[in-house]
């Protein structure tokens, strides 16, 4: 027997009730496809609402949802979920998390299957025991459906889906099945090793520059006035969040913690910010006048927006962090981070290159760098690298067994 489903959808426009089933059969399609669009079948006026946001389909007579790589995302009990049973007394919110402009949706499943209770799912009134031969959350249904578990995919061939074990319930319907990503809790994959030991040693690259700056400060801010003084101090402590970063993203990346992998990922990409931000404002007081002239001179231009590249790689690339950390798909963007660094790297190199043409001289592109030092700044490059390959072979559970450190 087929589950019956209604859902009621709070927005600030006030709240509409759907039959999910008397709407399916009424309109003659298997899926029921929510956003703004004029053509979706529940129609919503939200601006956190994508065009075609998700959908709501059956599968083995239960209701199921399915977000469709929207902007915003869907959520359940404050975590982002890719597809999720629906269950009786559960709320579906279509943001990330709610908010007080989110729209939410209530749902009410009148269970008809026979199956089992899902986690957090309230059973109706009157409900007992369902029939031994129903299915049971925690097992395999038998059919055509090989995906992920606790993730209803919809299928026109009427294929069923896999269920993950009790206990994580739907807070934990991410992209693996499990709120903790269970299935590769202790496979970090090569690329994430590789990139844990190169954040290690920049690192400890940058506590060394924190304290050699540290002990240079008495004898530099004497010729310096207040303001200056302070920009000074931001750009230290710039080096000093870097370095701290650096070690929480290393430490992060041995232990598979993803949330300290997020953490150090912000804190590096912050002190990145910082330190240019400083020395862009230090600049601009200092030279007064003659900050026309280096916007007039190419290479010199050239290296500015070369500085300014290398951290928008770092948030770039916290941000991918953030995502992989929330259950949310990265797709294409963990290469951003290597774009924006090898825009950095071939900018330092025309402005290089003029510059030798110019005045005649042989010039190492790489100490032009803002690291001045070769080997930094390749390490640099590696973790930048290494860490957007991990993120991407991270959320693919195909590749993430093929190269996991641990078998």
């Amino acid at each position: 027997m087929n589950d019956r489903a209604t859902v009621r959808i709070i927005d600030v426009d006030g709240d509409k009730n759907y039959s999910l089933d008397s709407l399916a059969e009424s309109m003659g399609v298997s899926k029921l496809v929510i956003g703004t669009a004029e053509d979706a079948h529940i129609r919503v006026e939200n601006s956190k609402v994508s065009a075609h946001h998700g959908y709501f389909f059956k599968q083995n007579g239960m209701w199921a949802y399915q977000d469709t790589d929207s902007q915003t995302g869907s959520s359940v009990k404050g975590s982002r979920i890719t597809s999720t049973w629906l269950a009786n007394g559960m709320q579906l919110i279509l943001d990330s998390r709610r908010n007080l402009d989110s729209l939410i949706i209530d749902v009410k499943v009148e269970i008809l299957s026979g199956r089992n209770l899902l986690p957090g799912e309230t059973p109706p009134e009157g409900w007992g025991n369902p029939a031994p031969s129903g299915p049971t959350y925690g097992g395999a249904f038998s059919g055509a459906y090989n995906g992920s578990a606790n993730d209803a995919y919809y299928n026109p061939t009427g294929g069923a889906a896999g269920a993950a074990s009790p206990g994580f319930g739907f807070a934990g319907a991410d992209r693996y099945g499990s709120a903790n990503e269970k299935k590769f809790a202790d496979s970090l994959n090569i690329f994430g090793l590789l990139a844990g030991i190169l954040w290690g040693i920049l690192a400890v690259v940058n506590i060394i520059a924190a304290f050699k700056t540290f002990n240079n400060m008495e004898g530099v801010t004497a010729y310096l006035s207040g303001f200056y003084t302070l920009l000074l101090w931001v750009i230290v402590l710039g080096v000093v969040g870097s370095a701290v970063g650096d070690g929480m993203l290393s430490v992060g990346l041995f232990t598979y913690n993803k949330d300290i992998m997020t953490k150090g990922a912000i804190v590096m990409a912050a002190g990145n910010v910082a330190m240019v931000f400083a020395l862009m404002i230090m600049l601009t007081e200092m030279l007064g006048g003659a900050f026309v002239y280096i916007f007039s001179n190419f290479e010199i231009l050239l290296m500015i927006i070369a500085i300014i590249l290398m951290p928008a790689a770092m948030v770039s690339q916290a941000k991918n962090f953030k995502s992989n950390n929330d259950y949310s798909k990265i797709y294409h963007r963990y290469y951003r981070p290597i774009i924006y660094y090898g825009l950095a790297f071939v900018l330092v190199i025309i402005a290089t290159l003029s510059l030798s043409n110019r005045f005649g001289m042989d010039i190492n592109f790489l100490e032009m760098m803002p690291s001045s030092n070769v080997w930094v700044t390749i390490a640099s490059v590696g973790a930048i690298v290494l860490s957007a390959i991990y993120l991407h072979v991270d959320e693919e559970p195909g590749l993430a067994a093929r190269f996991a450190t641990k078998k």
